[in-house]
């Protein structure tokens, strides 16, 4: 069963892609984030890095559909959406890796300069992008920065975005991440 707090963040990021506010996310809200990341980050759909971004997407939005039980209605509420993720989390082996893998396509697609880290720009670009104010994206992006080099590692993401969802210390990286720093922003 999943704690309190987790059940936070991931309502936390229902809410991130409920932009319409009607207590439901379809493929359209998902699709709509990822374009607006990509053209944000001065990219087309058809750069190697954006295809493998959206396709990451499309297979998430199969898995959410899927696992909340709906089959092809088209949308996904918010409910649904958090015992969809309790139910991958505690009964799929490697259910939280195909989640991470679209952060990971995320952070790809974030690296424009290519030197396999984020930059504070990077990030606050790819946040902004998401919907985020400024402030938020810059004080996740001190969370995550964990050494204080300025940088963000593939592996700080990492760890940062599975606390996401396993945490349960709110003091801990990126456990806290979309309950405070997002929704409190927005």
């Amino acid at each position: 069963m999943l704690s309190a707090l987790q059940r936070e963040n991931i309502g936390a990021l229902f809410d991130v892609f409920d932009h319409s506010g009607l207590g439901r996310i379809e493929w359209a809200d998902m699709e709509r984030i990822a374009l607006t990341v990509i053209a944000r980050l001065g990219m087309t759909a058809e750069d190697p890095k954006c295809v493998l971004y959206l396709q990451a997407y499309r297979r998430w939005w199969a898995q959410l559909q899927h696992d909340a039980g709906h089959g092809d209605i088209g949308w996904v509420d918010r409910p649904s959406f958090i015992s969809a993720f309790e139910k991958g989390m505690m009964a799929e082996p490697g259910y939280l890796d195909r989640v991470l893998s679209v952060g990971l396509t995320a952070f790809d697609a974030a690296d424009t300069d290519g030197d396999e880290v984020l930059d504070e720009e990077e990030l606050v670009t790819l946040y902004v992008a998401s919907g985020l104010p400024k402030e938020g994206a810059i004080a996740l992006f001190q969370q995550i920065d964990t050494d204080g080099d300025g940088k963000i590692s593939r592996q700080e993401w990492l760890a940062a975005s599975r606390e996401t969802y396993v945490g349960d210390d709110p003091a801990g990286v990126g456990a806290s991440t979309l309950a405070q720093n997002w929704l409190a922003q927005t």
